[in-house]
């Protein structure tokens, strides 16, 4: 028997109601969780819509919605319903009942039940994450806090509570991140000799680091838990209650150029009245009477901080103020002097100040503007717009009629003043409207993304939720067998995954303006630590992509006076998020939030001050869970990759192998991407029981295969119909993805030596090691010169397709990318580009250094030559553009290493350049002119000698001079590296396009003999298989 319990909308609490079903209700249930092909989604149970007859007690539960003369009914569908669909006494789905039409001519309410899980998504709808900190529509007061040196100082450490009501310790803290805030335009700086920044402790000086120029950071758990609450929400979860995870902070306030402060202490008031200004002596000042506070005329002061005459500092800081009048003389015209308008408080400091001529007349209405920053108004100080006659004084020559008005508006323009206490050192930070202006679902989704995190209903308890990262949720499964459930009267099918890949694998962070990940955007196009990879599957398509509100989170020294690299203050690392002007001057920018993790004090080298509070230890913000990084860390980029700004630090000191792909997706895509992967399908006799009870992490075996229930489809409650499930083949909890062993040296057999992560040799680095570096991998062996039976291989994520059948192989990747990030210790801004050059990495010590990839499209021929040697031809794209101003270097498509040729190599290029003139501002030439040229060109690595020479040309006739050359590097530790170079005549502005082939002869017996055990005569000792014994 089969019933439908739903809840009423009304009553504390409201009761359940048996709704009635139709005679033979066709009730079908679908079911999933983490369905294949959707992988960026989160499913939930949910059933197809359904039919409720009209009866009394139907039309009673849902307030007679069927009749559209009742102005106002008891139901409201746009409520959540709670709902329970029960088969013979078990509960097969439980969630929100949505009614979806009332057909009138049939009689019946349409309407469907949505599992919990998915109602979260829905309960939470547009809301944004400040709505989650409200009651009664108002911003809760117990996260806010004094932003003042005191408390940044204190919350350093997570034991501290630094809220107004005690939230929790550490909830909530002041992260020491350069906001590009400090008056002087400079970066925030600790000079040992200079004067100002954080070794001063003047607090009055001009370069005063203050407490105002910071932002607060929530930790990420405590606004995940307030959603979920809020929505009525619980859950549990080993990883979200765990240690890494309540590590984890989210920045504030980055959409907005300070913290946000309350606006009660702002005020923007005008005149009721032309003011006529009067004074007794030559130079007196006059204070302008601003008593106008009407809404209407767009004023206000909910603080009552004007009085008229003067602003009244509530709080001690810096104030801006934004002042508009128009002034007009009275009585006969002036003579010749100065005026001046000036923002000035009773503590002498002062604000914008305007000097202007004299109108010309009395009757000439001149508006005077001005704005800026009245620094270090202490509480209680009075600030006042005042002006004065240079040379004269009020009333003028003696007159009693001749007089300066202010006046109250002019063309229908109000005069106005406007204080705002934006810069306040001592203000409370309201951390509700600091959120940034996300909502609520999206926050949800990056987090299921970014941590791959499986989100179900407890089958126990209709608000808790148990939320997982997908191996966490795979590895806690129960083995079953449903062999004898198989109905063996449909049809089974076993297909590929194909129709579940996408071409393309494109995970990453949001991009951001902050002078790092712009810098790094700038260079690289993409943002830094993202994970793409190109699968090899002809038949895959499309793009698999993530919805990130996060950008990454980066960390620098602290530079002296003299800018980066320099430091006084070594051994701690600070974020940097602001931006620069063109003059260099440190600015904020809006950008999206970061993460990061919140690790343990730092005592510094050096007490430092803020706002004139002593510091000696701060709190470390990393991209990492540790410090220093290790092989075990985790990381909060996309793929593991070098740091980029921070590399030679002893607090980050290391590449880490993590990251979110590699420590929460791997096993997922490839239970999908492999190639061993596939789809089973078949029809079990399933009953209300399984139902109940089903987990889709579960290893389901049917006829001695492994298998992983991803989809029920339509069970049919209430009947014995057998129901068509979904599986994906288990593959044992096999992982590939990102590889930890790296190549050494060719043997002689074909096959490329490989080490482990410690540094020991293995045989057989697994298919995604071997094939992510350009080999081919065949019976469990990676080939640098695979046997020529070879008939190629397809790879899963991050691997590849083999090459052809010929004795040149082909060693194109079955994927391209996986990064791309520049790696080096340089600051943008500060330090040129060429700190990012692959280059200085020097002279490797196995082969791959020696034959890089020039770029991701690199397709590459290898042949073993009659002395040993080997001929590597590689065939790749590069591009550029000019001006005429200068040669410039093309660059590789997709990225990749530098071009190498050392003193082992002998290089032949073929170049075929193809040019379009795009823009002209002299020269020759016209737009749309083309040219093509071939040039042949040779570099040999012994002492670094070149040649190139043009065979070829093709152009338009009125095509002016195109070249190509190459430049090699003949010393430092780039020595032997090649540019490809490109010039066009003066004021030709030309789009280019290179196919460069490269042939390489490599000397191995160079390579082999480089490091090996020599005997007293100098030749290297060798095995019986004559195989070179190396040093270690």
């Amino acid at each position: 028997m089969i019933e439908l319990r739903a809840r009423e909308q009304k009553g504390t609490p409201a009761p359940f109601v048996t709704l009635d079903l139709e005679n033979a209700p066709a009730i079908s249930l679908n079911l999933s969780v983490a369905k294949p092909g959707e992988l960026m989604k989160r499913s939930s149970p949910y059933s197809q819509t359904f039919r409720l007859p009209f009866t009394d007690k139907n039309d009673r539960f849902f307030g007679s919605y069927y009749d559209a003369n009742l102005v106002d009914g008891d139901f409201n569908p746009a409520q959540n319903t709670f709902a329970v669909i029960v088969e013979d006494g078990s509960d097969v789905i439980r969630g929100t009942l949505r009614l979806f039409s009332v057909n009138l001519l049939n009689r019946f309410y349409e309407v469907s039940v949505q599992g919990e899980a998915g109602d979260l998504f829905s309960t939470v709808g547009v809301k944004t994450l400040r709505n989650a900190f409200q009651e009664a529509g108002a911003d809760v007061t117990s996260y806010n806090f004094v932003m003042n040196a005191a408390n940044i100082k204190l919350s350093q450490a997570v034991t501290n509570d630094i809220t107004n009501g005690s939230i929790g310790a550490g909830t909530v803290m002041v992260p020491f991140i350069d906001h590009g805030l400090i008056q002087s335009g400079q970066p925030i700086y600790a000079d040992e000799v200079a004067v100002g920044g954080l070794f001063d402790n003047d607090i009055s000086g001009q370069f005063l680091i203050r407490g105002g120029d910071f932002k607060p950071a929530i930790k990420l758990k405590a606004v995940l838990d307030r959603i979920l609450s809020v929505a009525g929400f619980s859950y549990t979860s080993t990883f979200l209650s765990g240690s890494y995870f309540a590590s984890l902070y989210m920045s504030l306030a980055d959409h907005m150029e300070r913290y946000a402060r309350n606006a009660s202490d702002d005020c923007r008031v005008g005149l009721y009245q032309n003011f006529l200004a009067t004074g007794s002596t030559v130079g007196g000042e006059v204070a302008v009477y601003f008593g106008n506070e009407t809404a209407s005329d767009g004023f206000f002061d909910v603080g009552n901080l004007h009085n008229g005459l003067s602003y009244v500092a509530p709080q001690s800081g810096n104030v801006t103020v934004s002042f508009s009048i128009f002034v007009q003389g009275q009585g006969v015209d002036w003579g010749a002097g100065v005026l001046h308008t000036s923002v000035v408080s009773s503590g002498g400091q002062t604000g914008p100040a305007i000097v202007m001529p004299i109108p010309s007349s009395t009757s000439a209405v001149t508006q005077i503007t001005g704005t800026g920053i009245v620094p270090n108004v202490q509480q209680g100080e009075a600030i006042q717009l005042r002006i004065w006659w240079g040379a004269l004084q009020f009333p003028f020559a003696g007159s009693s009629t001749n007089y300066l008005q202010v006046l109250q508006s002019s063309g229908g323009v109000n005069s106005f003043i406007y204080f705002k206490g934006t810069e306040a050192l001592e203000v409370e930070c309201l951390v509700p409207r600091c959120m940034p202006p996300i909502s609520q679902a999206a926050f949800l989704k990056d987090l299921a993304q970014r941590f791959n995190l499986v989100i179900e209903a407890d089958p126990d308890n209709a608000s808790r939720l148990l939320i997982e990262p997908y191996d966490a949720w795979i590895e806690s499964g129960a083995t079953l067998d449903w062999s004898d459930k198989l109905d063996f009267n449909k049809e089974r099918k076993i297909q590929p995954t194909t129709q579940l890949k996408t071409k393309t694998i494109n995970l990453g962070d949001a991009p951001s303006k902050d002078v790092g990940n712009n810098y790094i955007q700038e260079s690289g196009a993409t943002t830094f630590g993202r994970y793409v990879q190109v699968i090899e599957d002809e038949f895959s398509q499309g793009e698999l992509k993530n919805e990130p509100i996060f950008s990454p989170f980066h960390v620098y020294p602290i530079p002296n006076s003299y800018g980066d690299p320099n430091t006084d203050l070594p051994g701690y690392l600070a974020g940097r998020f602001y931006s620069l002007n063109d003059d260099g001057a440190t600015k904020w920018v809006a950008q999206p939030p970061k993460l990061f993790c919140l690790q343990s004090l730092i005592t510094l080298s050096s007490t430092i001050y803020i706002q004139g509070t002593s510091i000696i230890a701060l709190a470390f913000c990393s991209p990492y869970n540790e410090s220093p990084v290790t092989s075990t860390a985790l990381s909060l980029y996309w793929q593991g990759t070098t740091p980029p700004f921070s590399m030679n630090s002893g607090l980050i000191s290391q590449t880490s192998i993590g990251g979110y792909f590699y420590e929460y997706w791997r096993k997922y895509i490839n239970s999908i991407y492999s190639p061993d992967s596939r789809i089973f399908e078949a029809s079990f006799y399933l009953s209300a029981s399984d139902i109940r009870t089903l987990r889709f992490n579960n290893r389901i075996f049917v006829e001695g295969s492994a298998y992983r229930l991803t989809e029920v489809k339509n069970y049919q409650a209430g009947t014995r119909e057998t129901t068509q499930c979904v599986f994906l083949r288990d593959l044992g909890r096999e992982t590939f993805g990102e590889c930890t062993s790296y190549p050494t040296f060719p043997l002689f057999d074909g096959t490329m030596g490989f080490s482990d992560a410690s540094g020991n040799p293995i045989t057989d680095p697994g298919q995604i090691c071997c094939e992510s570096n350009g080999y081919t991998y065949q019976n469990n062996l990676c080939y640098w010169n695979p046997p020529d039976n070879d008939t190629g291989g397809g790879g899963g994520v991050g691997g590849g397709g083999g090459g052809g059948s010929d004795s040149t192989v082909g060693f194109d990747s079955g994927l391209t990318g996986g990064g791309g990030n520049p790696s080096g210790g340089g600051h943008p801004g500060v330090i040129s580009v060429d700190d990012y050059d692959e280059a200085a990495e020097g002279t490797a010590a196995h082969l791959m250094n020696r034959l890089p990839l020039p770029a991701n499209q690199t397709t590459r021929r290898v042949r073993n030559l009659s002395n040993g040697d080997i001929a590597v031809t590689d065939r790749f794209i590069m591009t550029g553009r000019t001006d005429g101003t200068t040669s410039i270097g093309a660059q590789s498509v997709g990225g990749g290493r530098v071009i190498m040729v050392d003193e082992t190599t002998f290089a032949a290029f073929t170049i075929r350049a193809t040019s379009v003139q795009v823009g002209k501002t002299g020269g020759t030439g016209t737009v749309g002119d083309q040219d093509f040229q071939e040039w042949t060109a040779i570099v040999r690595g012994s002492d670094q000698f070149t040649t190139i020479t043009s065979q070829t040309q093709e152009k338009t006739p009125t095509t002016g001079t195109r070249t190509v050359s190459l430049s090699v590097a003949s010393s430092g530790p780039q020595t032997g590296s090649v540019r490809v170079l490109i010039a066009s005549d003066t004021g030709s502005d030309c789009e280019w396009e290179l196919d460069v082939e490269m042939t390489r002869t490599v000397s191995i017996s160079s390579f082999r003999t480089e490091n090996a055990i020599t005997t007293e005569s100098g030749d290297p000792i060798t095995t019986q298989d004559g195989l070179v014994i190396i040093k270690e």
